[in-house]
């Protein structure tokens, strides 16, 4: 997949233990070794501060229950100058 570059290392949540089973099982064109699948809260990410210098949000942001926090989570995650793309 030429979206990604080769070193690139992705991190995958989901707050059901059972959309992460699934997840995991489908490839998703890197090496497993540079993907992680969690259980997560998007409210409060198990992160670092700018671990990532692409977050990015699919179908999900209309279903946050606090808009504001998922997005301050988003923000916090992001490194300096990463970008953020939200899909709804």
């Amino acid at each position: 997949m030429g979206f990604y570059d080769p070193g690139v290392v992705s991190s995958v949540a989901d707050p059901s233990a059972a959309q992460v089973r699934i997840w995991s099982r489908r490839p998703s064109g890197l090496p497993a070794s540079r993907v992680s699948y969690l259980v997560a809260d998007a409210h409060q990410q198990p992160f670092p501060d700018g671990q990532f210098d692409l977050v990015w949000s699919m179908s999900s942001a209309e279903l946050m229950e606090d808009k504001r926090k998922f997005v301050s989570e988003l923000a916090r995650v992001a490194a300096p100058g990463g970008t953020i793309v939200i899909v709804t």
